[in-house]
């Protein structure tokens, strides 16, 4: 029998949600595959995740009005075309990941980590075009 399949899920810190959905993805995948649950922002930027993540909480819980401007704003933007050097490190921490994990599927649970899929697959960085799941 060959080897299980290699699935690297990313995750993001911001909230549970993510975190939540990543866990259980990789829950019902025991067994069954060979999963990685990694968080790119965590790894590459701890420090700006660690503000970013404490700003997301203060304005959930105190200013919720500022975070549906703030996600709706962000829900219309096009990452496609754009890059943040603050992500850069994030970007870079999923492609050492993904050199290093050489997975088979990537499933992401955090909106933004698609856009440095892709742009990994653009530079030819060992990712192939799938469909999303």
């Amino acid at each position: 029998m060959g080897r299980l399949p290699r699935i690297l899920i990313v995750t993001a810190g911001y909230g549970e949600g993510h975190n939540s959905a990543a866990r259980g993805l990789a829950t019902a995948l025991e067994g069954r595959a060979e999963v990685l649950v990694h968080d790119p922002c965590a790894e590459g930027a701890p420090e700006f995740n660690e503000v970013l993540r404490q700003g997301y909480r203060m304005m959930t819980t105190y200013s919720p009005m500022l975070w549906d401007w703030v996600y709706r704003a962000t829900e219309r933007r096009d990452f496609t075309k754009e890059t943040f050097n603050i992500m850069r490190k994030p970007e870079g921490a999923l492609e050492e990941r993904v050199a290093d994990f050489q997975p088979d599927a990537i499933v992401s649970t955090y909106p933004l980590y698609p856009y440095f899929i892709e742009r990994l697959r653009q530079r030819g960085n060992g990712v192939e075009r799938s469909s999303p799941l």
